[in-house]
């Protein structure tokens, strides 16, 4: 039996882990501007940036190759050992990065490099942020899965707030220094050390000691579980779709559609997360004292998604900062209930033997196949409808399917039971 000190310790260094892996990846998007003349020269400013974004959505295609790599790690090694390698991995990345010489210096081969890195962060980030809940939920199996898996999910938000408050802060001391963007990328990597010591002095989880062995766990988990497989896809495709909804697209919409300043939009956009982290760790709490209501919470998230989704963008275009206010705390409803519920919801879909793999792979297919592409996507809508719902009908849509699937799925096997 694992003690309460010992069960901090997994939470915390996972928390920490994924917070810092978090941070090391959208470290480039919060600074492509500033890092687009870097290594992607051109004449025209608006190429460079592309480039720069092209680089930075580079990552997320690669999500899926370190799933498959660091999930059979995950499920034949160890919990332990995927996760360490894969914050090793990304300290790593992230301070060649920021050392990286620029195009000025070494020429093309600087544009390639970065490309390579950002290929390897998003191998890392793949291993990384599927294993870190199924870590949590796993130790906290017996003790608050579902509230534990809440609380942790938060991470994510804070590794994003994080990056951008290092960022604005070292462009706000010194935004003339053309070096300044490398010194948060160094920092994030120095930071590092801390989660290789916290994670180097914890157990492995109990269910993957008691764990059924099996030579290829990637091809279990579609074998057995293929309706199951397709459920937590379009449940991820939802979720990561809403948070990108909430921090991404808010920020671009407010500063290209509504004409607020760039500063405010990101100011709003911050705003929103922090709000949603609150949403989920509220969450939390109610499955703390009610942990077999999940399935209620994702009822309730899934028709609020579905019918206050479009009810968001209406009320943002007012561009008022009171409306922008209700429509972030709109958002932070639906997005808390869903993210809230998720780290055990995709667990229980999985057997302990192969729930790295399977739930990691599922887990970045969708993201860096749909939910990346919620930014993109929503503009498009807007450009070719101008209707200002039409972003958010793109997300009741998804949580109809969601819907649609559920009711028309009645032999899901869940292993609520590790």
């Amino acid at each position: 039996m694992i003690n309460n000190n010992t069960l901090k310790r997994v939470f915390i260094s996972s928390y920490v882990g994924n917070t810092l892996e978090t941070y090391d990846f959208v470290l480039c998007g919060i600074l492509a501007a500033k890092m687009s003349q870097v290594f992607f020269p051109c004449e025209s400013a608006f190429s460079s940036l592309l480039l720069m974004l092209s680089a930075y959505a580079v990552g997320f295609v690669s999500r899926p190759i370190g799933a498959v790599f660091f999930g059979y790690i995950g499920d034949i090694k160890g919990r332990k050992v995927a996760l360490f390698y894969s914050l090793l991995g990304m300290s790593i990345c992230t301070l060649i990065c920021g050392l990286l010489p620029s195009y000025e210096m070494i020429g093309v081969s600087a544009s390639v490099l970065f490309f390579m890195i950002r290929i390897m962060q998003g191998i890392c980030i793949g291993g990384e942020s599927q294993g870190g809940s199924i870590f949590v939920v796993e130790h906290f199996w017996k003790k608050s899965p579902a509230a534990f898996g809440a609380f942790f999910a938060t991470s994510n938000g804070f590794g994003a707030l994080l990056a951008t408050f290092v960022s604005l802060s070292f462009l706000t001391i010194d935004s003339q220094n053309p070096h300044i963007w490398r010194y948060p990328f160094i920092l994030g990597a120095v930071v590092g050390l801390i989660g290789f010591y916290i994670r180097k002095h914890i157990p492995e989880t109990p269910a993957f000691k008691d764990r059924e062995i099996i030579s290829n766990p990637l091809r279990a988990s579609f074998q057995d579980n293929k309706k199951n497989c397709f459920r937590v896809f379009l449940y991820v495709a939802l979720i990561s779709s809403i948070t990108q909804f909430g921090f991404t697209f808010v920020n671009i919409y407010l500063s290209t559609f509504v004409k607020i300043s760039k500063t405010q939009s990101l100011s709003f956009a911050c705003l929103g997360t922090l709000l949603a982290m609150s949403g989920v760790a509220t969450t939390g709490l109610f499955l703390k004292k009610f942990p077999d209501k999940v399935d209620s919470v994702i009822k309730c998230g899934v028709w609020a998604s579905f019918v206050l989704s479009p009810l968001v963008m209406v009320v943002m275009q007012k561009g008022q900062d009171i409306h922008i206010y209700y429509a972030l705390i709109l958002l932070a409803i639906f997005t808390g209930l869903l993210c809230g519920a998720a780290p055990y919801f995709i667990a229980i879909h999985f057997k302990h033997s192969n729930r790295y793999s399977g739930s990691a792979l599922i887990n970045n297919l969708a993201q860096g196949f749909v939910g990346g592409f919620f930014p993109s996507i929503g503009l498009a809508l807007l450009n070719i409808t101008d209707l200002v719902m039409a972003p958010g009908i793109y997300i009741s849509i998804l949580s109809l399917l969601f819907i649609g699937f559920n009711h028309f799925s009645k032999d899901i096997k869940l292993h609520e039971k590790s």
